[in-house]
């Protein structure tokens, strides 16, 4: 397959819309702390190297932070259960 084509299914899935969109609120609630990857690269002067890696440490933040969510919203249907 050509890599536009993959490019453009990556780019039309659920999954990677979902994370441009938590990427743009964290990048929104904290403006300097989160900078998407794309945006490190295309308006500021940061060397690649480094927006790479400091992409790759964010991209870690946010999977944990999906992971705790998750885990608590599965505590508090198991408690709303159990009250039952």
């Amino acid at each position: 397959m050509e890599p536009s084509k993959v490019s453009a299914c990556y780019a039309a899935s659920k999954v990677f819309r979902f994370k441009r969109r938590v990427e743009k609120l964290l990048h929104q609630l904290f403006l300097r702390a989160f900078v998407p990857l794309y945006t490190m690269i295309s308006f500021s002067l940061i060397p690649y190297a480094e927006a790479r890696a400091r992409a790759a440490r964010q991209a870690r933040l946010v999977r944990w932070a999906v992971v705790g969510l998750v885990v608590l919203a599965v505590a508090a249907v198991g408690l709303l259960l159990a009250g039952s």
